[in-house]
């Protein structure tokens, strides 16, 4: 039942509200809150009937119908403010129609004009709820000199008294007592960021203590060198000419490397497959990408050959150069191995794969220390569209498929690619049959491995995976955002980033 609830939210949700995550969690409260309030009408139906209100009946009949309309109308992209003002005005009239039927002034369902009151504030702005408040006061003020002047409003349920008193402030219990949970909610998440923003800010600030004392040390050091160099007189001239000599070639020969390594990124970056040629593949498609470094060990490779769909995610040993110039060796093996050798079994292509790299980097000599032990980790999947069928293997990479049931991880095998093991390696490889609701995700090892947090501990793929299982049914635009966040927000003002970090996920 929650789980539809959270699909019925999600369905009425703007599109151009679900790639940012402020603006989706504004427009998914204003939609729970328009459930809820239907979810109250419809049960106040039956005690309409039975209490004989005619005119209550039909017209929570009609707001019933446009409070839906509403619904699909804000999913058009109706502005907040104007379904914040249908909102006040459904419940404002609901409340008028049913205080003259049951007795006007002395009626308990007055006191429900504060439900118009509240919605007004909360969804349509304070300018706007307090013209609503002011129209609600002139409203019951209205009624009491109706009364005053001597106009008798009859009430249809003097028989039924005690249960009409009782209907009426139960709903109104039930909504305070929302309206409670809603503000709690808020001001535990409030208090929470700031806890954790004072914190964080702590650390930091000792951190800059610690470093503005060690720079004032050094600075303290430097100028009683520059006084005893400046004593040499004529040798302090020659050393500082040739210093200023070796700064300016070092600086030369750094800037020549700072531009070597950016023109290698434009290589690395050239080399791997662009997103927008992968989407059409697929019904929604994400990539979160973040090398470490300016060059990434990590790297995703894409490729259509007949009716399979091949898509891998590789973590190569290291990062920045060295990480750098094993994703291109990787890059060209698949290249190799898939689309020259026609070797379409993923464990197959990882065995295959195995044996190039060592090939690749291995050379016949008595030295051990000539002897290249990089590698890699990677998962591979083969789609077939035509079966609904995903053949996976892994090398030390999982495949996580989340839906209804959860988060399933798939683990692949225990050896990686590439190494100085002399062992003979074996892959397996899973056939699985897909459905529409299935989502897949493949990651480097990057993300979980992130240490932060309150405690500075890894994230953990225990973590991984229930964020997966709270996320999966949305957007995989959103879910990548989402995931950009939590991983700046675990890191923290303090913490590197650890490693390269690449997550991909895909419908199909």
């Amino acid at each position: 039942m929650l789980e539809f609830f959270h699909r019925l939210k999600n369905y009425f949700v703007p599109e151009s509200h679900k790639t940012d995550v402020l603006l989706y969690k504004k427009a998914e409260n204003i939609v729970e809150a328009s459930l809820i309030g239907m979810a109250f009408l419809v049960l106040l139906l039956p005690a309409n009937i039975y209490l004989e209100l005619t005119n209550t009946l039909l017209t929570n009949f009609i707001c019933v119908a446009l409070l839906v309309a509403s619904l699909f109308a804000f999913k058009k992209e109706l502005p907040v403010i104007i379904f914040g003002n249908i909102l006040s005005f459904l419940a404002f009239l609901l409340v008028l129609v049913a205080t003259i039927e049951t007795g006007g002034i002395y009626s308990p369902v007055i006191s429900s004009f504060l439900v118009a009151g509240i919605i007004a504030f909360l969804y349509a702005g304070n300018f706007l709820g307090i013209l609503w408040t002011i129209l609600i006061v002139f409203t019951i003020l209205t009624f009491a000199v109706l009364e005053y002047v001597g106009y008798k409003f009859s009430s249809a349920v003097i028989e039924h008294k005690l249960f009409f008193y009782t209907m009426v402030y139960v709903v109104l219990l039930g909504f305070v007592i929302y309206l409670i949970r809603f503000y709690v909610n808020i001001l535990k998440n409030i208090s929470k960021r700031n806890f954790l923003k004072t914190e964080k800010m702590e650390k930091y600030n000792q951190v800059l203590a610690q470093q503005q004392e060690l720079i004032e040390k050094k600075n303290k050091e430097l100028l009683k060198l520059y006084e005893d160099y400046d004593r040499q007189n004529k040798d302090l001239l020659l050393q500082k000419e040739l210093l200023q000599t070796q700064n300016d070639e070092l600086n030369r020969a750094y800037a020549e490397l700072i531009d070597s390594v950016y023109y290698t990124k434009r290589i690395q970056e050239a080399l791997l497959p662009s997103v927008e040629v992968i989407k059409p593949h697929f019904r929604d498609f994400m990539i979160l990408y973040k090398p470490k470094e300016i060059l990434s060990g990590d790297f995703y490779w894409f490729a259509e050959i007949n009716q399979y769909l091949f898509l891998a995610v590789a973590d190569c040993t290291g990062h920045g150069i060295p990480g750098a110039f094993m994703t291109v060796i990787g890059n060209d093996l698949l290249n190799r191995i898939i689309k020259e050798d026609y070797i379409f079994a993923p464990a197959e292509i990882l065995k295959k794969l195995d044996k190039e790299l060592h090939k690749t980097l291995q050379k016949e000599s008595r030295f051990k220390a000539d002897i290249i032990s990089d590698g890699m980790d990677i998962a591979l999947c083969r789609i077939d569209k035509e079966s609904n069928e995903i053949n996976f293997a892994g090398a030390k990479r999982p495949l996580f498929i989340a839906n209804e049931g959860g988060v399933q991880e798939i683990k692949g095998s225990r050896f990686g690619i590439g190494g100085s093991s002399v062992i003979e390696k074996y892959f397996e490889e899973h056939r699985l049959i897909y459905s529409e609701d299935d989502v897949f995700y493949m990651s480097s090892d990057g993300f979980t491995d992130q240490f932060g947090g309150e405690y500075d501990t890894k994230f953990l793929t225990v973590h991984f995976k229930e964020k997966l299982k709270l996320n999966y049914h949305k957007p995989l635009e959103y879910q990548r955002l989402y995931l950009n966040e939590l991983h700046e927000t675990w890191r923290g003002y303090i913490n590197e980033q650890t490693d390269d970090i690449l997550v991909v996920g895909f419908r199909i």
